[in-house]
């Protein structure tokens, strides 16, 4: 009886072996078949648009942002007005320390108000062609440029009003590297604490969606 098992075991197992070096055969087939068409045929890589693990690699890409409908960010829980040290109402002593104007920001909300609403069209144009020459000079050393200015643009004049709070207007879309940061391939959209840039990112979804589109690496995450 044992003797007789072991013969059929040795067939089952004769048969199995059979069977896996004609898989292994197929498989080895499979790829000379795949080696055979790569030698005849371009094969093209997915681009890679995002990929930056440092700040100090070769720039190759980047966002401008612009200042189109900027607004005075309102006062919130998370942002008051005040006059830094470094502004206009300090001074320097000897010493080359700077000191502030006692109660100067209390004088300017008593006398004359913090300025609030949409900024004057004039410092909106100025720092627009700060942002457009800054674009050209990256345009011209082989740095490709986004831009916010190739979508639709949001009226930053518009309130926010949500569950939780509300504020009169929003800010602008000048700085994007605020609200978004690229690790290694990942896109990281920030949780702003200022409450009149808390949808800033909407300006940048969609040019952030066409990146994604154009990069099967990349990775879209958006912080809580």
């Amino acid at each position: 009886m044992w003797h007789q098992f072991r013969r059929v075991a040795r067939k089952v197992a004769g048969a199995a072996g059979e069977g896996l070096s004609v898989i292994r055969a197929q498989r080895r087939t499979k790829m000379v078949d795949t080696s055979a068409a790569a030698a005849t045929s371009k094969h093209v890589e997915p681009a890679t648009r995002v990929n930056a693990w440092t700040q100090w690699g070769t720039l190759r890409e980047i966002v401008v942002g612009n200042a189109n409908n900027a607004n005075f960010p309102p006062p919130h829980g998370a942002m008051r007005p005040y006059i830094n040290p470094e502004g206009g109402s300090s001074s320097m002593g000897e010493d080359g320390k700077i000191t502030e104007t006692v109660g100067a920001g209390a004088a300017v909300e008593r006398e004359i108000g913090w300025p609030v609403g949409r900024k004057n069209q004039a410092t909106i144009d100025a720092a627009n062609w700060q942002l457009d020459n800054l674009a050209a000079v990256l345009s011209k050393r082989g740095v490709k440029v986004r831009r916010p200015n190739d979508y639709g643009q949001i009226d930053w004049s518009k309130p926010i009003k949500t569950p939780f709070f509300d504020v009169p207007n929003q800010y602008c879309a000048t700085c994007p590297r605020d609200i978004v940061a690229t690790i290694g391939n990942v896109v990281l959209e920030a949780s702003m604490s200022r409450r009149d840039r808390y949808f800033e990112v909407q300006q940048y979804r969609q040019m952030i969606r066409d990146v994604w589109r154009g990069d099967p690496g990349m990775l879209w995450k958006a912080a809580p």
